[in-house]
């Protein structure tokens, strides 16, 4: 009788793992994935972020470098 109930019970177990072990693996790839999507995205949006301040960084040092040349050659 007991060996039956574990017969049934490993079986199930087995049926259970061929079932839902694969659906659960794809669920935690495809989770996985989208976060390694988002870690790439908001990486990008970090990298664009720097780039835009450093262009503005180098606009507004090209500006004042320009204003005080201008400033410059106006005291003379």
């Amino acid at each position: 009788m007991i060996q039956h109930w574990a017969f049934c019970l490993l079986q199930n177990g087995i049926l259970y793992c061929f079932k839902f072990v694969p659906i659960w693996m794809t669920e935690v790839s495809f989770r996985l994935q989208h976060r390694k999507l988002l870690a790439q995205y908001f990486s990008y949006k970090a990298k664009l972020a720097y780039l835009h301040n450093v262009w503005k960084n180098l606009l507004k040092g090209y500006k004042k470098a320009a204003h005080q040349s201008n400033r410059a050659k106006a005291h003379e």
